[in-house]
């Protein structure tokens, strides 16, 4: 697991005093603090990750490429990815040539929610999706970035002639053995397998036994349902399966790539499949189902810069929201009208350290106090959060250094604690100063909840973020304070404007599982309302996300089969089996904005079906304008809902040009089936139960030319219509029942 580094394992160096970290994202800082203070010490000082002059690390560089050309691995205009040696990063930074250098460690979270394992049903997405069957993702490469992918899963193959549909495997943690880097190579670690002889003789990801989540997340936005009523969104598209580096198997990554465990390597795994789509002459969408906290002094204005230019035309990314939305009392607010604000930091049973950033316009102070013995002076520690906006000092007055982490500790001071801050300017906003609070444990346990996490200052402004625990409100022994509110919740990538930010909408509340066991349960929400997990906006930079909602509560998708733990889980969640070469393959029950993030990847290959020229904000132009609306009474787009939940059928209207077609419902036709004949010239429409009285069917061309209009008879199901010749798309509108599409070859 990634390791905190702490001010112990960053012991300065005499020759880091001298280096200018203002270039440096704060990983970086921190990364170069501890090559230089392990070098410095010794090749067994310091932390073992941390260690030697051969590691290397995959970074964003802003500047001019020839500063950067030893070491490029992929550009875009002036911003490069480069794979550099760490020993080689402070010198980088006094390069003239450079502007700005970030990575940061990412380690995200699968965005996979079963905590509290409620258990329910999902029949959104049986058998027949809720699309027009014309559009299938067919000629469309839809890339999952993602953990834990079994190759085998029947559902991964087509159901017209049985191919495989993953076209490309990129693992970075199946590396042979003595494998020596590339390097220069975008496929710097591990093996990329190119065709569907060595995909399927590999059979599953190096991460197999790890997690489900990959095959889940690939299976919801491209399976083909193979043996079960559980088709994906897009279920005739190629697919390109890539390994992320998340916490569940981030332990497999060799000691000497620890350092590739980050956002700039993310961005040229996402760049990678956008690159291969487009050397086919496909368009594409790549679905990441997966994210860390978005916080105030992350910085990832490179990676927002650098997932925007690989973006365009026919290349889009999608992000799961976060699994956030019910967390903790984590946000406080102080305005020039506050004098002090704060609260009690509460922690959960084992917490070490709990880590909180703070945003300032003016001179602060942090005050960090035992709440239990407000008068006793060896108690309270008081920091001076002073450096100033466009101030000249690289030394604030309390001793705090420009991106440089400070430690305070005094053996007499609130039980041993020791405090770390980290201050620089803010990446993102000019006007404001950042600061990373990294309290330690002390002789007491930061869980004993004692403590109070305060700022104080006169006309000053604030923003408090807490990442471990919450900060709860308190009067007690003369001490009062408000205590934080629920904060944004947005995960990065997803939080970023350069991708489609999608939050999960709870629908179905029932399920039976292969045993014959129902379960039901609305604790999470129903009827359309987001669910309890979902994480909100804005961001913290005052961004309006999620973009949009989509089913992301109880979805059935491909199990991983190679995945040997969970079993009684499984076993409860089971939905589906199927047989394929002699081998039992499930499908299972499960919840997430990682659910909800393939349904809109996969809706949006079908969009791109249509239109391989789609951008990201033609689709959000789209998303904007046939979204529906759980609540009609709050403005869109909002934090909660973004522009709403996708209509895959509306949007592929809109696409279409067909919404302005006199006497063509928008509302998709579910109450019928409408089908091209084997002849080709023909549909047949089934009605899901005979109608009482006559129906009148009319078949218009994509241009909203009347076709015919056909009178069908009352009594009957079944009915067969003849396209006159027609061929290519066609929209039926079945009474008042609404409209579908079908091409007639």
């Amino acid at each position: 697991m990634r390791k905190k580094i702490t001010l112990t394992i960053l012991a300065l160096a005499t020759a880091a005093s001298a280096q200018d970290y203002s270039k440096m994202s704060r990983h970086l800082v921190e990364l170069t603090r501890a090559n230089i203070s392990s070098n410095a010490k010794g090749s067994n000082a310091g932390a073992k990750s941390f260690t030697g002059n051969n590691e290397r690390t995959i970074i964003f560089v802003k500047g001019e490429e020839a500063a950067v050309e030893d070491y490029c691995i992929s550009h875009r205009g002036d911003i490069h990815i480069v794979n550099i040696p760490v020993s080689r990063l402070a010198a980088l930074s006094e390069d003239s040539r450079v502007q700005r250098m970030e990575a940061n460690y990412s380690t995200p979270e699968a965005h996979l929610d079963r905590s509290a394992q409620i258990i329910g049903a999902d029949k959104v997405w049986q058998g027949t999706a809720p699309l027009p069957q014309a559009y299938d993702g067919a000629g469309v490469v839809v890339g999952n970035l993602d953990t834990a992918h079994d190759y085998t899963h029947p559902t991964f193959r087509s159901t017209a002639d049985g191919r495989q549909r993953i076209v490309m495997v990129y693992d970075p943690l199946d590396i042979p053995t003595g494998q020596v880097a590339d390097d220069k190579s975008p496929f710097p670690i591990g093996t990329l397998y190119t065709d569907t002889a060595s995909i399927n003789a590999k059979q599953h990801s190096a991460d197999y036994n790890t997690e489900l989540h990959g095959t889940h997340t690939a299976s919801t936005a491209s399976g083909s349902g193979w043996g079960s009523p559980y088709r994906g969104i897009a279920p005739e598209s190629d697919i390109y399966m890539a390994t992320a580096i998340l916490s569940n198997n981030l332990q497999l990554l060799p000691e000497e790539y620890t350092n590739y465990d980050n956002t700039a390597f993310m961005a040229l795994q996402m760049e990678n499949i956008l690159n291969y789509a487009e050397s086919q002459g496909k368009p594409c969408v790549v679905n990441y189902s997966a994210g860390y906290p978005h916080i105030v002094t992350i910085d990832e204005t490179l990676l927002n810069e650098y997932l925007d230019r690989i973006s365009g035309p026919g290349k889009i990314i999608v992000a799961s929201a976060g699994n956030s939305g019910a967390d903790l009392l984590n946000h406080i607010v102080k305005t020039t009208d506050d004098t002090t604000v704060g609260g009690v930091l509460t922690c959960d049973t084992g917490t070490s350290s709990a880590c909180f950033y703070i945003k300032t316009k003016g001179k602060n102070t942090l005050r960090i106090r035992n709440y239990t013995m407000p008068e006793d002076i060896s108690q309270i520690k008081e920091i001076p959060l002073d450096f100033v906006i466009n101030g000249n000092d690289t030394t604030s007055a309390s001793g705090l250094k420009w991106n440089d982490i400070i430690s305070f500790k005094n053996s007499n001071i609130l039980n041993d604690m020791e405090i770390e801050v980290y201050g620089s300017r803010c990446v993102s906003d000019d006007d404001y100063i950042e600061y990373r609070i990294l309290l330690g444990e002390g002789s007491k346990a930061l869980s004993d909840n004692e403590y109070t996490v305060e700022i104080i200052g006169e006309n000053t402004e604030a923003d408090i973020y807490t990442e471990d625990g919450e900060l709860l409100p308190i009067d007690l022994n003369g001490i009062t304070l408000a205590g934080a509110k629920p904060g944004p919740t947005l995960a990065i990538p997803g939080a970023l404007p350069s991708v489609i930010t999608v939050g999960a909408t709870a629908w179905n509340t029932t399920f039976t599982n292969t045993e014959g066991k129902t379960f039901s349960s609305n604790y999470y929400g129903s009827n359309g309302e987001r669910t309890k997990f979902s994480s909100v906006g804005p961001t913290i930079h005052g961004l309006m996300k999620p973009d949009v909602m989509a089913p992301g509560l109880y979805i059935s998708a491909a199990d991983n089969s190679f995945y040997e733990e969970e079993q009684e889980h499984r076993k409860t969640y089971r939905t589906a089996t199927t047989t394929f070469g002699g081998k039992e393959y499930n499908y299972l029950v499960e919840s997430g904005t990682s659910m909800s993030a393939p349904i809109v990847t996969g809706t949006i290959a079908l969009w791109l079906q249509a239109d391989p020229t789609l951008t990201r904000e033609r689709v959000m132009e789209i998303i904007a304008k046939t979204s529906t609306h759980y609540d009609p009474a709050l403005p869109y787009p909002n934090g909660h809902y973004g522009y709403g939940e996708i209509d895959a059928y509306k949007g592929l209207l809109e696409i279409l040009n067909l919404t302005a077609i006199e006497g063509l419902s928008t509302t998709h036709l579910s109450q019928a089936t409408v089908r091209p004949t084997a002849d080709g010239t023909a549909i047949s429409v089934t009605l899901n139960s005979a109608a009482t009285a006559p129906v009148t069917c009319r078949l218009y061309t994509t241009a909203g030319t009347l076709i015919k209009s056909v009178t069908l008879p009352p009594h009957s199901t079944s009915y067969r219509i003849e396209t006159d010749g027609h061929r290519g798309v066609i929209a039926v509108q079945v009474g008042n029942l609404g409209s579908t599409l079908v091409r007639v070859r």
